[in-house]
Parts: structure tokens; C-alpha cells; sequence
């Protein structure tokens, strides 16, 4: 584990989603109140085991792919936390409209904007397909859709974005068995284009005392929520080893600073005994279920300009990259942080040097005879 995060240099978290992420309750004078159990008992764990954490909450009971699509389109997480905290219906207005009457801006162009946050989860789909009636088949591709564009949205914004897989509940699938069909289907095409938080296996077996009914978690069921996907992310993330380790024909990645990505990056890389495309694959030493980091070449396929060395989490180049070095050669500096958009990233040096191998030399003792005898063999050969 490395060491925690601190004030100076927090890990900036933000958590996107429907009523799981946040409620809202009317007070006796008919206020409106944001509860947000689930993500406060992720805020707890991550600042555990962590750290200090940046932590933004933006949860809409009854939102869809669609309405968080337009939350991307027209302003950043944080502007949306604020969004969620004056308990604004996005998905019945748009959002840009809700922005307009809180005062905050409209983004014009999506992609270039730089958002200060290091790590999204989004937690979005299960209200698409609870709505879709007969419609489910034509539905499910424009969630699909829907989901690869917000998280390319924000990649292009240089976070790193994890999507919950599409849950039901145990009474859910009973009641239309079909839609339990296209979910799983879903859920597998969703996996093929980047990195999905696996609901099913997080939750494990059915639980009916964490439902309050057969589309809600009651309070418990979302602190028990939260607490899973804190200690989820914690494996993923928080397992950089500070210690180099020794071997043959390893690489060293070294990175200024101690936010989040430098920490992703800096470390020991072995080679995996892989060839691909004409060259070796090094991957990151890390504790069980942390993040996959390799170190890959590319060649000239995607044009020649990106043929070079990549750091990043999919040797295929089905995810974007953090790290590019030019050329066929693996170069030590030149390194490239290309499309992440952070400033402080942006900044930060990247060198890569290769290893040297160190062995450990058995001492041996000879004796006294030994010697006298190599003495005695020198005198006689004079």
C-alpha cells in the first residue's frame, strides 16, 4: 500500500448516479432534502484506507442514461454535485436549463473542458431497462450507447471513469425474465470497451433484508452498498507498492508528484513472457485486483505518428492510454501524457529506465592450505 493521500494532494472521487447514490426526503415544512447513505459510506472507506479524499456527490432518484448523457453535455461533475445537493430534477427538465436557474455555466463544447477530478463512478442503466416495456430490444442499444459516449465524455477530460454493471433486483427478474436476458447481454458488451464494476459479484447472494422493495435499497442496504464499493475500489487503486522490485530485464517508471496518476504509473514493470507486435509487454507489479498497468508497443496501424511505446491499461488500445513515448525504440524521456487534460498530470515528468539485474555473490572461504599450496606452485614456476 502506498502512502495515504494528503490534504495538499488529495484523491478527487466523484460518484454519479440514480437514487442509489442519493435520495431525497421532504422535511415536515415540504423542503426537499439530499440522503446520500451509499456515498458517504464510500467517502468513509476510501479516507480509511486512503487517505484524504476530494470527495463529489451527484445522485438524481430516477435517473436515466439519457439524463446523464445531457448532464455530461452541459456541465461538469462538480457543477452536477451542486445540481444534486439543490435536489433539481434533471431527468424531467434539461440539465442545462436546471444549470441556468443555479447561476452555473453552460459547457458549449463538451470535450475540452478540464474537470479537476480523478476518479468517476457511474451508477446508471437499471431505471432504462425498468422503463423500456416492450421496447427493451430497441432500448438496450441506445443505453449502450448512451454510456460509451458519457464515458468517453469524460475520459477526454482526463478521468478515469468506472460504470456499474446494470442490476436487478431478485423480484425484478422474476417479473419479466426477458429483461433479465437483454441485462446480462448488456452487461457483456458493456465489459468489451473498458473497465465495468461487476454488481452481480459485489453483492453476491440475494440479500432481502438490504431492500426496503423490489426497486430500492433500504438505509442498510445502502451503507452495506457503499462500504463494498469502497473496499472495491480500494483493491483497484489504493495497492501501489512503494518498494522497487529487482529482476531480469525489468523497467522502472519514474513520475514527479504524489496525486493519483503518478502513483498509477511510478513503479517496477516486468516482462510478462508475451510478445506483441514484434516486441516484449511489460506489466506493473501490484497487489491482487489492483489496476492493470502496461508498458506496449504499437506499430503503425492506427497511422504513423502513434506508432510508439504506451503506458496504459489495455495492451489492444480498446482504452485510452496515460502515458505515449514516440518512435520503436522505449525511450527514457520524451514521454508524452497525451489526452489526459489535467494540469497537474500534464506537468508531471515521465522517465523510463531499464533495471539492472542485481545477484547475490556467495561468499567463499578457502583455507590456509590453500594458499600455501598456490604460493609453493608460484615459487616453483619461477
Amino acid at each position: 500500500m502506498a502512502a495515504p493521500y494528503t490534504s495538499e494532494c488529495p484523491l478527487r472521487f466523484a460518484v454519479v448516479g440514480d437514487s442509489w447514490v442519493t435520495e431525497v426526503d421532504v422535511l415536515p415544512d415540504g423542503r426537499r432534502q439530499p440522503k446520500s447513505l451509499s456515498a458517504n459510506a464510500l467517502k468513509d472507506v476510501l479516507q480509511q484506507r486512503m487517505g484524504h479524499v476530494d470527495f463529489t456527490v451527484a445522485g438524481f432518484p430516477g435517473l436515466t442514461t439519457w439524463a446523464m448523457h445531457d448532464i455530461c453535455t452541459s456541465c461538469t461533475l462538480r457543477h452536477a454535485a451542486t445540481l444534486s445537493a439543490g435536489c433539481y430534477s434533471v431527468g424531467r427538465y434539461p440539465a442545462a436549463s436546471q444549470c441556468e436557474l443555479e447561476g452555473l455555466p453552460v459547457i458549449q463544447d463538451p470535450c475540452s473542458v478540464i474537470e479537476d477530478i480523478d476518479v468517476a463512478v457511474i451508477l446508471v442503466g437499471s431505471n432504462d431497462l425498468l422503463n423500456a416495456g416492450p421496447y427493451i430490444d430497441q432500448w438496450s442499444q441506445e443505453i449502450l450507447w448512451n454510456l460509451k459516449t458519457v464515458r468517453a465524455t469524460l475520459r477526454e477530460r482526463g478521468i478515469e471513469v468506472l460504470i456499474c454493471s446494470l442490476y436487478l433486483s431478485e423480484e425484478q427478474k422474476h417479473d419479466d425474465p426477458y429483461r433479465e436476458v437483454v441485462r446480462k447481454k448488456m452487461n457483456r458488451k458493456l465489459k468489451r470497451h473498458g473497465e465495468v464494476i461487476d454488481l452481480d459479484s459485489l453483492f453476491g447472494k440475494y440479500d432481502p433484508a438490504l431492500w426496503r422493495d423490489g426497486y430500492h435499497l433500504n438505509d442498510m442496504g445502502c451503507d452495506h452498498f457503499g462500504k463494498l464499493l469502497g473496499h472495491y475500489l480500494v483493491r483497484r487503486f489504493g495497492q501501489f507498492p512503494t518498494a522497487h522490485v529487482n529482476g531480469k530485464d525489468m523497467l522502472q517508471v519514474h513520475c514527479d508528484g504524489a496525486h493519483f496518476m503518478p502513483r498509477l504509473l511510478a513503479g517496477s514493470y516486468e516482462p510478462i513472457g508475451k510478445m506483441l507486435r514484434g516486441k516484449k509487454v511489460y506489466k506493473k507489479f501490484g497487489g491482487p485486483g489492483s489496476q492493470d498497468v502496461f508498458i506496449f508497443y504499437c506499430d503503425s496501424r492506427w497511422g504513423r505518428k502513434w506508432r510508439g511505446w504506451y503506458i496504459g491499461p489495455d495492451v489492444h488500445l480498446r482504452r485510452s492510454s496515460w502515458a505515449f513515448h514516440p518512435g520503436p525504440s522505449l525511450g527514457i524521456d520524451g514521454w508524452w501524457t497525451h489526452g489526459r487534460g489535467l494540469p497537474r498530470w500534464a506537468s508531471t515528468r515521465v522517465r523510463v529506465t531499464r533495471k539492472r539485474r542485481q545477484v547475490k555473490c556467495k561468499r567463499i572461504v578457502l583455507s590456509k592450505s590453500y594458499w600455501e599450496q598456490k604460493a609453493l606452485r608460484r615459487v616453483n614456476a619461477g
